[in-house]
């Protein structure tokens, strides 16, 4: 009986925790994302216009921000939520605050993706968005793609976890932005220390 209990409680720390406990201990790590932005995460400010373009293009995409602030501010609440959502999920430690950093909301021109009154306003300097997200730039040489990066950093945390609890916690956060907000992330979370 006793073994049976045991096996019971390494069982379901294992669930809890995702796995094996591994990598080194840390309390405050830092997560760097890869990603294309959701075009809530963009805003147009009505007059910055790319050479070549008619009036009848300039206007804000759905879903996009009249001005940085207000664009900032919704990241930030929403990196608040989701974080505070994996908190809740994985157990750590109620203390700590997440600060987003190294991105700033673009001010994006989003071209139609149909004429705008018989005009094309495809032209070097809009943008492409593509399932929500902006994911390719209209350039003088071409359309590329569009990533951004940005760092969400844990503060105030007292309590140290492994890197595969905080690995486990970032994934967390990454599916709950990529199917709730609609970000589309590229390549693989840098966690560090």
């Amino acid at each position: 009986m006793f073994k049976l209990c045991l096996i019971f409680i390494f069982v379901e720390s294992t669930i809890a925790c995702g796995g094996p406990l591994t990598g080194a201990l840390s309390t405050n790590p830092t997560f760097q994302f890869t990603f294309y932005p959701p075009v809530a995460w963009t805003y147009y400010d009505g007059t910055t216009a790319p050479t070549g373009i008619t009036a009848s293009c300039l206007n804000r995409g759905p879903g996009q921000w009249a001005d940085s602030a207000s664009a900032l501010r919704y990241i930030r609440n929403t990196i608040q939520v989701v974080s505070y959502q994996a908190i809740a999920q994985f157990g750590i430690s109620s203390t700590a605050n997440f600060s987003v950093s190294s991105y700033t909301p673009p001010n994006v021109l989003i071209e139609p993706q149909t004429l705008v009154n018989g005009v094309n306003c495809s032209v070097a300097g809009t943008y492409i968005a593509q399932l929500n997200s902006v994911t390719q730039a209209v350039t003088a040489s071409g359309i590329v793609p569009y990533t951004n990066t940005m760092t969400i950093s844990v503060s105030n945390n007292v309590v140290a976890y492994y890197h595969s609890q905080w690995a486990n916690f970032a994934t967390y956060i990454q599916n709950q932005l990529s199917i709730n907000y609609g970000v589309i992330f590229v390549g693989n979370i840098v966690i560090t220390p």
